[in-house]
């Protein structure tokens, strides 16, 4: 939606500023994946796992399609990513 949202004033990425604001999402998402493997009970931690994929899945997607006006996750792939939070895993002591 970005160029409908450009249309509205809506800018989420500054010109110029695309790598590093990639790099930084994905070092959030890194302390995300950090905080929700430490989340009991595991219902809980899928809870918290399920936004954390689907946001990893989404930027790896305006990577891959950096040209795109719009990128979507696959309701197949959210499917699939639910069931990976399900199990996702606690850290290990």
């Amino acid at each position: 939606d970005r160029e409908e949202d450009a249309g509205f004033g809506r800018v989420y990425i500054a010109p110029g500023a695309r790598d590093a604001t990639i790099h930084w999402a994905r070092a959030c998402l890194d302390d995300a994946e950090s905080y929700t493997r430490s989340v009991r009970p595991w219902r809980v931690r899928a809870a918290c796992a399920l936004p954390l994929l689907l946001a990893r899945e989404t930027l790896d997607l305006v990577v891959r399609h950096p040209e795109a006006a719009r990128v979507k996750v696959s309701r197949g792939r959210v499917w699939v990513l639910l069931v990976r939070a399900l199990f996702f895993q606690q850290h290990s002591h």
